[in-house]
């Protein structure tokens, strides 16, 4: 029952009640009238506000100097969700953790602070916090010379909250999950998403959904209505998550033993209890994107389903999306949009990807545009001279992110380029 219709029903009991009351006891004064609570109002999906589409201008930007491509830069500069101007690098040199900040959408670089670290630590990774952008954690990590990539070496985190000038250690959220993926800080109350250690073979691998009401010195797990395990087996687990301006919860999550790969869970309480958002078709779930900035609650969602081809048909994608927090799904994109990658949803509503999809040295070229619901794509222009690698960062007015990698670990990283949407 609503709230709605559980507040209509009070009223009429109550209004009985009185009734009855007054005619039994017509003598005695008639009580005060109470007020009641009104019913809270029903939220609406807000309407899309598309923006006119025109090719976007990409520029280049230099890195800092004598920056290496490495496994732990591949991605580039990690960005800070909500600013689109800020983003973060870190380099070891002369046993620091050096960490190099721009907040003018990477036109200039300063070091920002640095971490003393021993000699053998070999990585180090920022997280930022995706609605702080001065509030991010450091990884370092040592190996100890195991084979088979068991990543058994030291791991030490560190915290800021003034965009990198101090640096506190803290702790990971469990001895099994030691390695932060997603920081998100509202209202003085952090959720992380933290995975355990890679190795040779990974099937129990898992990410875990984490709180902290307490600047991330202790973390309560939060997803126990999510996480499935079998033996050794990781069948379900959160690999990804978002929070609303309002505290709701809503999580991409893993399942190995479904028949769609990606789902939707949602929160109203800190995890607390987790409901499943439907979805829009069956099948296996390639990609999952959710726009930021949606306001009280998270209405708008996509999610690309793929069916391999074989030698009597093609492959297949679709594209679903929801505009009403998944009460109904719209299809997108036409019957058969395979060599289309969608990568965003931005703050007004449309769906960015690139094409061709990129295999076998083949980048891809061209940045497209599509608003749910419609089977036609628009071009926003060539891509950067980087190629597809594309993130966005911002609300309102995203930032696109692209790098120039060069071909082999341990050469320069020189060239960001960045555009602006729309």
């Amino acid at each position: 029952m609503s709230r709605r219709h559980s507040t209509l029903s009070l009223v009429l009991l109550l209004a009985v009640l009185f009734t009855s009351a007054c005619a039994t006891a017509v003598a005695k004064k008639a009580p005060t009238a109470t007020p009641y609570p009104t019913a809270t109002p029903v939220l609406t999906p807000p309407p899309l506000t598309i923006r006119p589409a025109h090719p976007v201008v990409w520029t280049a930007h230099q890195l800092p100097p004598g920056l290496k491509l490495t496994v732990y830069n591949w991605y580039g500069p990690e960005l800070a969700q909500s600013d689109g101007e800020t983003a973060y690098l870190c380099e070891l040199a002369n046993g620091q953790a050096q960490v190099w900040a721009t907040h003018d959408r990477a036109v200039h670089w300063t070091v920002a602070g640095n971490v003393p670290v021993a000699s053998d630590v070999a990585e180090c990774y920022i997280t930022v916090d995706a609605l702080q952008p001065r509030q991010a954690l450091l990884r370092t990590y040592a190996p100890d010379g195991q084979c088979c990539a068991k990543y058994t070496g030291e791991s030490r985190i560190y915290l800021t909250t003034d965009g990198g000038a101090t640096w506190t250690p803290r702790d990971a959220p469990a001895e099994a999950t030691p390695l932060f993926y997603e920081l998100v800080t509202l209202g003085g109350v952090s959720y992380a998403v933290a995975g355990t250690r890679p190795h040779s073979r990974c099937s129990d691998c898992y990410g875990a959904l984490y709180l902290s009401k307490d600047s991330m010195r202790t973390w309560s797990r939060i997803d126990g209505d999510i996480f499935v395990r079998n033996g050794y087996v990781s069948q379900r687990f959160v690999s990804n998550f978002w929070l609303g301006a309002t505290g709701e919860l809503l999580t991409q999550v893993t399942n190995n033993s479904g028949a769609t790969t990606y789902e939707l869970w949602r929160s109203n309480d800190q995890g607390a209890h987790w409901s499943q958002m439907s979805m829009g078709r069956s099948g296996t779930v390639d990609t999952i994107v959710v726009g930021d900035g949606q306001g009280p609650r998270f209405w708008r969602a996509c999610a690309a389903y793929q069916t391999l081809g074989d030698y009597t048909h093609p492959p297949v994608q679709q594209i679903s999306c929801t505009l009403d927090g998944g009460k109904t799904w719209l299809d997108t994109g036409g019957a058969n949009s395979f060599g289309i990658r969608i990568f965003a949803q931005t703050a007004d509503g449309a769906l960015l990807a690139v094409t061709p999809v990129s295999y076998s040295g083949v980048r891809a070229t061209k940045l497209l545009r599509i608003v749910p619901g419609q089977s036609w794509w628009e071009s926003l222009g060539a891509l950067s001279p980087a190629g597809g690698e594309i993130r966005t960062s911002g609300n309102g007015s995203e930032v696109l992110w692209s790098i120039m990698r060069p071909t082999d670990y341990g050469e320069p990283l020189t060239t960001v380029y960045t555009a602006m949407y729309p």
